[in-house]
């Protein structure tokens, strides 16, 4: 009889052991705003990531200057996020799908080292292609001339001045403008209750002040 008992629970646990895609697959069923809430995280954590390594290019620690709408909207900021964000659920699927089709036999240890290796994958596909963005960006301040701007600011005597050259623009938080001089390779930090005028440069502009 114990011999009986013991070989009627071996089929229960293996009947039981699902695998992992149908696993995730319910749950992303059960709880549509954990998902959400997942996304959005996800998708906020690649605009605070890109954000912060754009900024430290130019020996700026943004968080110094930022408030907290603007660590929450950061996401809405760059569109680039909302991309890799979509590329993630179309990953997301595709990891699901595989799941289902390929891992039905494979021991429970594999899987699990499947699962640990598809977590390191969602940490780099969310830091690697925000740090290759800003570097691309922090780039394009130090080289393009659409990203020349003529600033006239207010002084403490409530007068309008205009810096003597075309600044870079590298972007803004809810409080201050972040511009960086090509000429003097230093970071300007100006509060944007300061600011009276940002006037991009034309090409025409941007193609005489190369000639200098």
């Amino acid at each position: 009889m114990a011999r009986q008992s013991k070989t009627a629970r071996t089929p229960r646990r293996r009947g039981g052991d699902k695998d992992t895609g149908a696993v995730l697959l319910s749950f992303l069923r059960d709880h549509p705003a954990i998902v959400g809430t997942l996304l959005y995280a996800q998708v906020s954590a690649v605009g605070l990531v890109y954000t912060w390594r754009l900024y430290r290019q130019f020996g700026v620690n943004v968080f110094d200057f930022a408030e907290a709408n603007d660590f929450l909207l950061a996401a809405f900021k760059e569109p680039f996020a909302f991309l890799q964000a979509l590329g993630g659920v179309a990953l997301l699927a595709a990891y699901i799908g595989f799941t289902r089709r390929w891992t039905k036999d494979w021991s429970l240890q594999l899987r699990r080292r499947m699962l640990w290796a598809s977590a390191i994958v969602i940490v780099l596909y969310t830091l690697a292609p925000a740090v290759i963005e800003a570097r691309r960006s922090g780039h394009a301040v130090r080289t393009s001339p659409h990203q020349l701007v003529k600033v006239t600011v207010r002084t403490a005597r409530s007068e309008a001045s205009a810096f003597p050259e075309p600044l870079a623009l590298i972007g803004t938080t809810e409080k201050f403008t972040f511009f960086f001089d090509r000429q003097r390779e230093r970071a300007i930090v100006i509060p944007i209750a300061n600011i009276v005028v940002i006037e991009f440069v034309s090409h025409a502009d941007s193609s005489d002040l190369g000639r200098r």
